[in-house]
């Protein structure tokens, strides 16, 4: 991966492929970067795989985060409590969240 600025990891997850996790995975992507993304909404997925903003979409939260180098959860704070249990043993080293307090 060929690129100016600090090093990327090679693969991220993201919960929530809404604006802004879908716009990260569209970054990250454009940098070479292998996003695996989950959303509830079968909208939003469709669009993130036909915008090649995900690798592929995975069935669960919990499954976003298997075998990434980090996870990055983009959904309304209400949601994190369950996300966070469900995907308890899942989780990689590297945990980041852009979280938004609007519904």
């Amino acid at each position: 991966m060929s690129h100016e600025g600090p090093s990327l990891p090679e693969t991220v997850g993201i919960v929530g492929l809404g604006v802004m996790g879908g716009s990260l995975a569209r970054a990250l992507a454009a940098r070479g970067v292998a996003v695996f993304g989950y959303t509830p909404d079968p909208s939003e997925g469709a669009a993130a795989l036909e915008a090649g903003a995900v690798r592929e979409l995975r069935s669960t939260a919990a499954a976003s985060a298997r075998d990434v180098e980090c996870w990055v959860v983009a959904t309304p704070l209400a949601a994190f409590g369950g996300i966070f249990e469900a995907a308890a043993g899942a989780v990689p080293s590297l945990i980041m969240d852009v979280g938004s307090l609007q519904g």
